[in-house]
């Protein structure tokens, strides 16, 4: 895997993520995009190095894959099943007392309070019914990440392919705003 691995997809973040996030919060990620995908190297290399971490590099294929066809669905869906791999750590490096003490519960050290933990939603963002509810593209991306994914984990429902499509721009909003 490339030392290099976000940078080396800069144009395809872009592509993906732009104009929905212009109109968001996270809109000003766009100014320091180089900045965010050199940050994502560095968390992606640590984890390579950390003993509770090293399964970042299946992730990290996971983005591959979905990269080579963002039309794919089943690939779009792997990212998001396992982005847990990329916010653990996120929150690690940014608080390690924080995610000490949520790793104490491993049961419940899952994607929902690892964002709640990292403030990417509040806790009314995070309780509303529906993505709907959202005016802003990346809190909206966040919540579908957050209550799409313990669906499709758990294999209680299966979205849509129009809005599993809409996986890969979840996942990617939650791995790059954590820096915003």
């Amino acid at each position: 895997m490339s030392q290099l691995f976000f940078s080396n997809y800069t144009n395809e973040i872009e592509n993906l993520l732009k104009n929905d996030l212009l109109k968001s919060t996270y809109c000003g990620m766009f100014d320091d995009l180089e900045k965010l995908v050199t940050l994502a190297d560095r968390i992606a290399i640590s984890c390579q190095k950390h003993p509770h971490f090293t399964n970042i590099s299946s992730f990290l294929k996971n983005i591959e894959r979905a990269f080579t066809d963002p039309n794919d669905a089943d690939q779009a869906s792997q990212v998001l099943l396992n982005v847990e791999k990329w916010i653990k750590p996120v929150l690690y490096f940014s608080d390690k007392e924080r995610w000490e003490k949520l790793n104490q519960e491993k049961h419940y050290f899952t994607l929902k309070p690892t964002v709640t933990q990292l403030r990417l939603l509040s806790q009314q963002e995070m309780e509303e019914e529906s993505p709907d509810a959202f005016e802003d593209v990346g809190k909206k991306y966040i919540w579908i990440a957050i209550n799409s994914r313990n669906y499709e984990t758990h294999n209680t429902a299966l979205s849509s392919s129009e809005l599993r499509l809409n996986y890969l721009r979840c996942a990617m909003t939650i791995i790059l705003v954590h820096s915003t």
